[in-house]
């Protein structure tokens, strides 16, 4: 899509050639999908494969042919605040996951976790080195995937709910005692 930078990954994507295990998979149906597919096609890059949009059942049997997650967003300030699902979804699978945005909510979620490596947006240098570190450090990325696994449950949408309606009760009761 147009907020996540991909032509990043196809940089990185270039610079692992010779890494013939890491693969970059793509799923998708985003607004420069096409474009993605044609630049990875003519840079003769063998280790991206794309895989159109799919069901949402169907989701987790992707993610399960995963090692780790890569959740990337454009270096613009609005995505501060944003807190990518995909954080979620990958920590359901319990996979270490690479995050790539600007400082703030989703990093601190990360943070907090211990369940992923978190790297400025837009610098392919810096993600070329955590995809390599994460791949040649297995017990970094084993014990990253444990704590996102681990973490999954502080974030089910049962949970979530819960709270919500904790505090919102909570407004109600000081709403009423005033």
């Amino acid at each position: 899509g147009m907020a996540h930078a991909l032509h990043i990954v196809l940089e990185v994507a270039d610079k692992l050639r010779e890494h013939k295990d890491i693969v970059f998979l793509f799923v998708g149906g985003g607004a420069y999908r096409e474009e993605l597919i044609a630049k990875a096609k003519s840079m003769n890059l063998e280790n991206v494969c794309f895989i159109e949009r799919q069901p949402k059942e169907m989701m987790a049997r992707i993610w399960s042919i995963c090692d780790a997650s890569l959740i990337q967003l454009k270096n613009d300030p609005l995505f501060k605040s944003v807190i990518p699902s995909k954080i979620f979804e990958s920590m359901g699978m319990g996979l270490p996951i690479l995050l790539s945005l600007p400082e703030g909510e989703a990093s601190r979620i990360i943070y907090k976790t211990g369940s992923g490596i978190i790297i400025p947006p837009e610098q392919p240098k810096l993600l070329t080195e955590a995809v390599v570190s994460l791949y040649e450090d297995t017990d970094m990325c084993a014990a990253l995937a444990k704590a996102s696994a681990s973490a999954a449950s502080s974030y089910s949408r049962v949970k979530q709910a819960n709270k919500m309606l904790e505090v919102l009760k909570d407004v109600v009761n000081d709403g009423n005692n005033n």
